[in-house]
């Protein structure tokens, strides 16, 4: 199951047992948290004459590493894209 939206979820685990074990159950909620991202890069100028390495940090709220997320730039109306690795999005432009 993929979390799409914050919400609170019932679960309920029901064993119906065997001749070793009784029959047992137990229910509880769990509590999904979206949380927000944070964006963290560098302004820079760069001359035309040749391309450029440029990288993005990306990292949740809390500090917490965000994998394998697609990452765009706009330069100038040319898009770039990249996927995250160790939270790192490289772009040669």
């Amino acid at each position: 199951m993929k979390a799409t939206k914050t919400e609170s979820l019932k679960v309920t685990v029901i064993f119906a047992g065997d001749d070793a074990y009784k029959a047992s159950g137990a229910t509880a909620t769990i509590k999904i948290i979206k949380e927000t991202s944070k964006f963290a890069a560098k302004k820079k100028v760069f001359k035309v004459k040749k391309s450029k390495k440029y990288t993005v940090t990306i990292k949740s709220k809390s500090e917490k590493v965000i994998n394998k997320v697609k990452v765009t730039l706009n330069v100038k109306g040319k898009k770039y894209a990249s996927n995250t690795k160790n939270c790192k999005a490289k772009f040669n432009l």
